[in-house]
C-alpha cells in the first residue's frame, strides 16, 4: 500500500480548476443518420437522435407532401419529430427537432394530430402527467407549421393522470370526436357537437362501454376490417392492447371486447398503439411504443380486412437499447474497422458489427445479450459499463464491465483476435469496489508500458488502481486512490484519449448532469497532471439531459476523433469533429524550420491507421521503423531520400508482410542526418 501511495504521489497530480484552456479540440456537429443502423436486417430511421422513455407516438402529414412524418413524445417533457423526407410507400424519416413548438407542459407527453378547425392544416393536442389536455393551434400554412398555444382552449378536459388523446369521426357526422385515455385504465369519451370549424366537445361517458384495463389506458381508433367504422384498440400498463371491434351501425357505436392480447404482442410496460399506413398498401401497420421508449414497428402483411401484424424493428425511430446506454468501440474481429458495444440498465451488452469498413462504417446489429465463452450472456446485474484492453499481453482484447453495485467485472478474451471468447475471471481484479455505479476505463497513465485502471463511481469521483504488474501479467492495486479534486457531482464516467497529440492521455469524464467534463493533461507522459477546465466550444453545449457516457473514436478514418455519447433514456448520440477547425499537424512541428522534429502520433491510441508527422531541416536520407517492445522490427514505414520541409505518413498496423499486428505498445524511430528519435505508440484491436 505504501509503494503504492508513492507511485500516485510521484505520477499523478490533479490541481483545483484554473479556468478554460480549451482551444479547438472540441468542434462537433450533430449528426444523426450519417451511420447506417440495421436492426433484424430493417434500417434504423435517424439512429443517433437519443433514446425515449414512456414514449407515445403520432402521425400526420405536417407538410402536405403527401407522406406521413412522426411525432414522438417523451417522459420528459418533449415532442420529437421526424420529417418524411422519402413516400408513403418508402419512408425515410430524418430528425429534425426534440423540442417542437417550445412545448412545455410537463412530463408524459402525449401528442395527437388533428385538423380540428378545418383550415387545411395539422393541429396539436397534448396530452401529459397532469391529466390536462393541451392544444397548440396550427397559424402556419400547410406546407410550413406554427404552432401557437392557446391557453385556454379545451381546459375543462381532464382525466385526472397521464392523458393520451385519440381523434375519430366515430358517429360519422363529418367532425372529429375525442376520446382520452387516463391512469385509471378507462377511456374517456367527449362527443364533438360542434362542427369541423368549431369543435365543442362534451363528455359523454368517463368510461366508455365499462372499459377498464387496469392502468395507464391509451386508445388509437382505426378501421381494422374494412367495413366503414372506427374500431378501437387500447394499450395498458402490462403491455398487452385490447381490441374492441365495433359491431355497431352508423351512426351509432357498440364497441365490444375481442381480444386483450391482440396479436400476441407485449412489448413490456405501459404500450401505446399507434396505427398508420407505412408502406402505401392501403392497409394499416401498428407501431407500439413502451415505457422503455423503443418504438416497435409490425408491418402489416395481411390485408386491409383480414390484418396480420409482423415485427419488423424494435428501435424504428433511433437506437435505443432501454436506459443508461454506455457505447465503446474496439475492433473485435480484426477486420480494420470500429465495431460497437452499448452497455445497459439490464447488465447486458448489445453488439453491433461493422458490416461497412473502417472509412464508411455501417453497423449491424447482431445481439442484444453479447455471450460468454459457455453461451450464456454478459450479465453483471445493472448498469453495465464497457471497457476494452489487452489486459494480459497475449494480442486480443479483453473486456472490463462495470456495474451498479461497484464492483469491476474483468472478461478474458480466450479466443482470438478475430474470433473472440469471453471468460469472466473471477477475482482477477482482487476486489475492487468503488461503492456504486463503476465506470472502467484503462490508459497507460504512466508510461510504463501496462494498462491502468480508473473507475467512475456514483458519487462522481475517479478512483485510480495502478498497475504494479506487467503488460502480460498485470496486478491492479486492491484499493484505490480517488483522484480527490475531480467531483463531477454524481455517476462520473471516464475516458481517456490525447486530443490534443501532444503524447499524453487527457480524461472526458461523462456525469449525471447530462453534460461532459475535460481535464487536459499539462504533464507528460510519465508524469501527468490534470488541472480541471471548463470545455469551451461546441462541447461546453453538449448537454444530453442525464448520465453522459462519452466514447471517442475515429470511425470514419479520417485522421481525427469523433465523439459518441450514451445517456439516461438508453440511446447515443453521434457528434463528427467538424473538418478543418482542428489542426492536423503537431504542435510540436511549429518549432523553428531548422530543427528535425518526430511528432507524436495520432490519433494515439489507435484503431485502425494511425498519423506520424516529422520535420526535416535538410534534404536527408530518411528511415522511419515500427518496433515492438522485444526491439523488434515489425514495419518499415519510411526507407527514402527526402527533401527539408514537412512530412507524414500513415501506419495501418501491419506489418513488412502485410499481416496484422496484434494490440499492443510500440515504437516508432526517426533517422537522418545523424538525428534519431523514438516515440511510443499503442494499437488498440
Amino acid at each position: 500500500m505504501a509503494r503504492i501511495l508513492r507511485i500516485m504521489s510521484r505520477a499523478i497530480c490533479f490541481a483545483l480548476p484554473i479556468g478554460s484552456i480549451l482551444a479547438q479540440e472540441f468542434n462537433f456537429q450533430p449528426e444523426v443518420n450519417s451511420i447506417p443502423v440495421a436492426i433484424h436486417g430493417v434500417m434504423v430511421h435517424s439512429p443517433f437522435t437519443g433514446g425515449f422513455s414512456f414514449s407515445k407516438t403520432a402521425f400526420g402529414d405536417i407538410d402536405a407532401d403527401g407522406d406521413p412524418d412522426l411525432f414522438v413524445g417523451d417522459s420528459f417533457g418533449g415532442i420529437s419529430f421526424y420529417e418524411n423526407t422519402g413516400s408513403g410507400a418508402s419512408p425515410v424519416f430524418v430528425f429534425q427537432t426534440d423540442n417542437l413548438a417550445s412545448i412545455n407542459v410537463g412530463r408524459d407527453i402525449a401528442p395527437a394530430l388533428v385538423d380540428i378547425d378545418n383550415d387545411g392544416d395539422l393541429d396539436l393536442f397534448i396530452g401529459e402527467e397532469d391529466g390536462n389536455l393541451n392544444f397548440a393551434r396550427n397559424d402556419g400554412t400547410p406546407i410550413g407549421y406554427k404552432f401557437v398555444f392557446a391557453t385556454d382552449a379545451f381546459d375543462s378536459i381532464d382525466v385526472g393522470l397521464s392523458s393520451t388523446p385519440a381523434f375519430a369521426d366515430i358517429d360519422n357526422d363529418g367532425d372529429d370526436d375525442l376520446f382520452v385515455g387516463g391512469s385509471d385504465g378507462t377511456v374517456n369519451f367527449y362527443r364533438n357537437v360542434g362542427d369541423a370549424t368549431t369543435p365543442d366537445f362534451a363528455l359523454e361517458a368517463e368510461n366508455l362501454g365499462g372499459i377498464n384495463v387496469g392502468r395507464d389506458s391509451t386508445p388509437a381508433l382505426v378501421d381494422i376490417d374494412n367495413d366503414g367504422d372506427f374500431d378501437l384498440f387500447v394499450g395498458e400498463d402490462s403491455g398487452d392492447i385490447n381490441f374492441f371491434r365495433n359491431t355497431g351501425v352508423l351512426p351509432d357505436t357498440l364497441i365490444t371486447l375481442e381480444d386483450e392480447n391482440f396479436a400476441g404482442i407485449n412489448n413490456g410496460t405501459d404500450s401505446a398503439p399507434t396505427f398508420v399506413d407505412l408502406d402505401g398498401d392501403l392497409d394499416a401497420d401498428l407501431l407500439v411504443t413502451e415505457f422503455l421508449g423503443n418504438v416497435n414497428y409490425y408491418r402489416n402483411d395481411g390485408s386491409a380486412t383480414e390484418a396480420n401484424f409482423v415485427l419488423q424493428i424494435e428501435n424504428f425511430a433511433s437506437i435505443d437499447v432501454g436506459t443508461n446506454s454506455a457505447p465503446a468501440y474496439v475492433d473485435i474481429d480484426d477486420d480494420g474497422d470500429l465495431d460497437l458495444f452499448v452497455g445497459k440498465n439490464t447488465g447486458n451488452l448489445n453488439f453491433y458489427r461493422n458490416a461497412g469498413t473502417k472509412a464508411a462504417p455501417s453497423l449491424l446489429l447482431e445481439t442484444e445479450n453479447y455471450p460468454t465463452e459457455n453461451g450464456e450472456p454478459i450479465d453483471v446485474g445493472s448498469f453495465g459499463i464497457p471497457a476494452f484492453a489487452d489486459i494480459d499481453g497475449d494480442g486480443d482484447q479483453d473486456m472490463f464491465v462495470g456495474e451498479f453495485d461497484g464492483n469491476v467485472n474483468l472478461y478474458l478474451n480466450t479466443g482470438t483476435v478475430s474470433e473472440p471468447k469471453f471468460e469472466l475471471a473471477a477475482g482477477r481484479l482482487g476486489g475492487i469496489d468503488v461503492g456504486q455505479s463503476s465506470a472502467p476505463a484503462l490508459t497507460d497513465i504512466d508510461d510504463d508500458g501496462d494498462f491502468d485502471l480508473f473507475v467512475g463511481a456514483r458519487d462522481g469521483s475517479v478512483n485510480f488502481f495502478v498497475n504494479a504488474g506487467k503488460s502480460f501479467d498485470s496486478t491492479f492495486s486492491a484499493i484505490g486512490e480517488k483522484l480527490e479534486s475531480i467531483d463531477v457531482g454524481d455517476d462520473a464516467i471516464p475516458f481517456f484519449i490525447d486530443v490534443d497529440k501532444d503524447g499524453d492521455q487527457d480524461l472526458l469524464i461523462g456525469k449525471d448532469r447530462g453534460t461532459i467534463s475535460f481535464y487536459r493533461n499539462m504533464g507528460t507522459a510519465s508524469t501527468p497532471s490534470f488541472p480541471a477546465s471548463d470545455a469551451t466550444g461546441s462541447l461546453a453545449s453538449i448537454d444530453i439531459g442525464n448520465d453522459s457516457s462519452p466514447a471517442l473514436a475515429d470511425i470514419d478514418n479520417d485522421g481525427d476523433l469523433d465523439l459518441f455519447v450514451g445517456e439516461r433514456e438508453g440511446g447515443l448520440y453521434f457528434y463528427r469533429r467538424i473538418p478543418g477547425t482542428t489542426s492536423v499537424s503537431s504542435p510540436e512541428l511549429d518549432l523553428a524550420p531548422q530543427d528535425f522534429v518526430l511528432a507524436q502520433n495520432y490519433p494515439n491510441p489507435f484503431n485502425p491507421e494511425t498519423t506520424i508527422e516529422y520535420r526535416l531541416s535538410k534534404s536527408s536520407r530518411v528511415t522511419l521503423s515500427v518496433y515492438n517492445l522485444l526491439g523488434q522490427r515489425v514495419a518499415t514505414l519510411i526507407d527514402a531520400h527526402q527533401p527539408a520541409g514537412q512530412h507524414s505518413v500513415r501506419w495501418d498496423g501491419k506489418d513488412d508482410f502485410g499481416k496484422n499486428v496484434a494490440s499492443g505498445i510500440y515504437l516508432y524511430q526517426l533517422h537522418a542526418a545523424g538525428f534519431s528519435k523514438s516515440r511510443k505508440l499503442v494499437l488498440l484491436r
